[in-house]
């Protein structure tokens, strides 16, 4: 607390159960309360100082057996499939980091930024609460590395409420703290103009080698005219995953990249054997996957147009027309 205020920390336990990822902000926590701990007895010289980092180690293992008896034990083989046969995982590295937020510049530059300059605003000021914020942020890039999710985007979307908790920092100063830190006019308006520089900059392609391309871009008039077909309920559609939301009305739909590697690989099924059964009659993909070219090849699919092939029975009733 400061000043009466509560702790942003606060609320934070659940997170783990929505997605493994919580680990993060539980890694965060651990930093938070660990070096809180550490300084409090260095102070007072009293085991008491570290009541709250007690108090959090308790909480934690308390909600990691819930967690383990409620998403583990259940089917532990499950649980296991996705780390352990991750298809684009890679160990932790430097570069691996590196990576990380290479994409995460070129791919949110202005989110970033904004993290960026509260860091620095932050680290300016050094109130009681930034030099909190300051230390969960440390923590939670910290836990980032040891965690080494993939370096894809959406896995680092999870820094986000620290960047927002920072921007929210920005204009949360008190009347005599804003004076004492304005004096600082020089450093504060170097920051300012490098924040501005360095957005110019990511403009001119910084990172453009990271730059992720979403697929829910692709082909997108290939998708409204497979939507604009009136195909029967019980199609089985087989293309990407973000492409979920415009087959909506075909509860068969079929995800060429999806949790179905994983089903698969509990199974011990080829995606030769998972198309065999599933019998997609439509297709949507660019992609060169030897086992879904061979399935094409076999039921002799139509290609129709870009990234668009049909099953002959469809083209037979006139599918497959202009």
């Amino acid at each position: 607390r400061e000043a009466g205020r509560r702790s942003p920390v606060r609320g934070r336990g659940p997170t783990t159960q929505f997605h493994i990822l919580g680990l993060l902000y539980v890694g965060s926590l651990a930093v938070y309360y660990g070096v809180d701990a550490l300084v409090r007895l260095w102070q007072q010289r009293n085991i008491g100082a570290i009541t709250s980092a007690a108090a959090f180690g308790a909480g934690a293992l308390v909600a990691g057996i819930l967690y383990v008896v409620h998403h583990i034990l259940p089917d532990p083989e499950a649980y296991f499939i996705i780390p352990n046969s991750c298809f684009y995982c890679e160990p932790a590295s430097l570069g691996k980091e590196i990576e990380r937020y290479g994409r995460y510049w070129s791919g949110r530059t202005e989110e970033l930024l904004i993290g960026l300059l509260a860091i620095g605003f932050a680290a300016l000021r050094f109130r009681q609460s930034d030099r909190h914020y300051l230390l969960l942020v440390a923590g939670f890039v910290l836990a980032l590395g040891v965690v080494s999710p993939p370096t894809q985007l959406r896995y680092s979307l999870h820094g986000w409420p620290w960047i927002a908790l920072g921007a929210g920092g920005l204009f949360s100063v008190d009347l005599r703290g804003w004076q004492q830190w304005a004096r600082r006019v020089p450093v504060r308006e170097a920051l300012v103009v490098a924040g501005v520089g360095a957005l110019l900059f990511a403009q001119w392609g910084l990172f453009d080698h990271y730059r992720e391309h979403p697929n829910r871009y692709k082909l997108p008039e290939t998708r409204a005219h497979v939507q604009s077909l009136d195909l029967p309920r019980e199609t089985v559609i087989l293309t990407l995953t973000p492409f979920y939301e415009d087959f909506l009305a075909y509860p068969n739909f079929l995800s060429w990249s999806g949790g179905e590697r994983y089903g698969m690989e509990l199974r011990g099924e080829t995606y030769t054997d998972l198309l065999e059964r599933e019998r997609p009659t439509v297709i949507i993909s660019e992609s060169q996957h030897s086992e879904l070219l061979g399935y094409m090849e076999r039921h002799e699919f139509v290609p129709v147009m870009q990234g668009l092939f049909m099953h002959p029975e469809l083209c037979a009733v006139g599918y497959c027309a202009g």
